[in-house]
C-alpha cells in the first residue's frame, strides 16, 4: 500500500513540475526555462555579526524594458561607513549571468543605506538581483549577500 501511494504521488508530481515548465516557457513569453528554486535563494547573513543586522533588495520591471532595483542595509548602530552593492543577472536557461557592471554606494556615520539603480534589458529573461551588504565600524567589517526573487520581463 505505502510503495502504490508513493508511486501515485510521484506520478501527480511529475506531472504537475513538467505541465508548470511547459506552461512557463510557452505561455508567458519567456525565452528559457525558469530558474530552479534555489535552497537558501535570499542569501544568508552570519548570525555573528556584531554589527551588520540585515539586508534587504528588490526589483521590479517597467513596459518600457527597464529594470528598477534597490538595496537596503541595517546596521545594529550607527556605524563608521555602511553601503550596498546591487549586480543585476539574467538567467540563460542554464546558469545565473551578470548583466552589466554592478552598482554601489555608501554613507558614513548612519544605521541604514538605502541604493537604488536601474537598466535596460532584453525582455524574454529571467532576472534577479544580487545584494551584497556591508558595514565597516572601528576597522570590524562584515558582510552578507541576499539574492532577490527571479521576475520574467516580457
Amino acid at each position: 500500500m505505502k510503495k502504490s501511494l508513493f508511486l501515485v504521488v510521484s506520478v501527480i508530481l511529475v506531472l504537475i513540475f513538467s505541465s508548470s515548465a511547459a506552461y512557463s516557457k510557452g505561455n508567458t513569453g519567456a525565452l528559457t526555462s525558469p530558474p530552479p528554486v534555489e535552497f537558501q535563494l535570499y542569501g544568508v547573513f552570519d548570525p555573528d555579526h556584531k554589527y551588520l543586522d540585515d539586508g534587504a533588495n528588490t526589483i521590479s520591471s517597467s513596459s518600457a524594458g527597464e529594470v528598477r532595483y534597490s538595496g537596503t542595509t541595517y546596521a545594529s548602530q550607527i556605524v563608521d561607513s555602511i553601503g550596498v552593492s546591487l549586480t543585476l543577472q539574467r538567467w540563460t536557461g542554464g546558469t545565473w549571468e551578470t548583466v552589466g557592471n554592478g552598482s554601489g554606494s555608501s554613507g558614513s556615520d548612519k544605521s541604514w543605506f538605502s541604493h537604488a539603480s536601474g537598466q535596460k534589458v532584453t525582455g524574454g529573461y529571467y532576472y534577479r538581483i544580487k545584494s551584497v551588504h556591508w558595514v565597516n565600524e572601528n576597522g570590524t567589517y562584515e558582510q552578507g549577500v541576499r539574492y532577490s526573487s527571479s521576475l520574467l520581463v516580457k
